[in-house]
Formats: C-alpha cells, sequence, structure tokens
C-alpha cells in the first residue's frame, strides 16, 4: 500500500501526503506543502473522527500574521480559527454551530504576554456582548 507520496513542481514548491493504512495513528493522512526554499508553507492533517486541522504559516512577510491554524468538524464547519500575528498578539474565533450555547462565535484577542485583551462574543439574538 502506498503510505506516502510526493509532488515536485517546475517552480521549486513541493507537496507530500503520508497515509496512515495502518490505523496506527489518530489522523488517515497529512497533507503538506511548501516553498522553493523547503519551508512548510501549510499542513492538514485529517483524522479518523472525520475533521481536520490546517495550520499555514508566512514565511515570506506577505501576511499580516505569521501562522494561521483551523479546526474543521466531520460535517465541514470551522470550529475554531486562529491567527498568531507577526507581533505575537492572537485572535482566536469560536464558532457555535450545534447551538448548544447562547452564543453564535466569540472571539478572544490575547496580548503577546498570552494575557486576555478581550472577548467578544456574537450572541444568538445578533447582538454583540463584550468582556
Amino acid at each position: 500500500r502506498l503510505t506516502f507520496e510526493e509532488t515536485r513542481n517546475d517552480n521549486g514548491t513541493t507537496s507530500q501526503i503520508s497515509y496512515d493504512f495502518a490505523n496506527a495513528n489518530t489522523w488517515t493522512r497529512i497533507v503538506t506543502e511548501n516553498n522553493a526554499s523547503a519551508q512548510m508553507t501549510m499542513q492538514r492533517k485529517y483524522m479518523d473522527d472525520g475533521t481536520n486541522i490546517t495550520v499555514n504559516f508566512d514565511f515570506d512577510g506577505s501576511k499580516s500574521w505569521s501562522q494561521y491554524q483551523q479546526s474543521v468538524n466531520a460535517l465541514g464547519r470551522v470550529v475554531y480559527g486562529t491567527q498568531i500575528m507577526d507581533d505575537g498578539q492572537r485572535y482566536t474565533t469560536h464558532f457555535d454551530h450545534d447551538n448548544t450555547r447562547t452564543w453564535q462565535s466569540y472571539l478572544q484577542h490575547f496580548g503577546a504576554d498570552g494575557s486576555v485583551i478581550s472577548t467578544t462574543f456574537q450572541m444568538d439574538d445578533g447582538s454583540l456582548f463584550v468582556a
């Protein structure tokens, strides 16, 4: 069985896929993409339960963030996303797709030292609540 494949593109970028056919891990496959300098620009891990986690990296500094993470549930809905900014601050958004909370989503802003600066809730009734 195929456990690994790699694609090398003319522009020097590469992509790899690792497969877990033996079911020895909590993931079924991991997809990575690398720039022409062999730096990982994206990794997506497909989990056994149907969820996936994607991490994007900005090595060339073209974005205002250095890392962006996103978790997707088995239905394809984003559960949370995190942006780590170039200055070390972080923004994390959580979503309540199952409607089990009084809020639809909330955004937390963390300082570079990890302290919570603010939390903003988008409530089910459409109002905002800032804590």
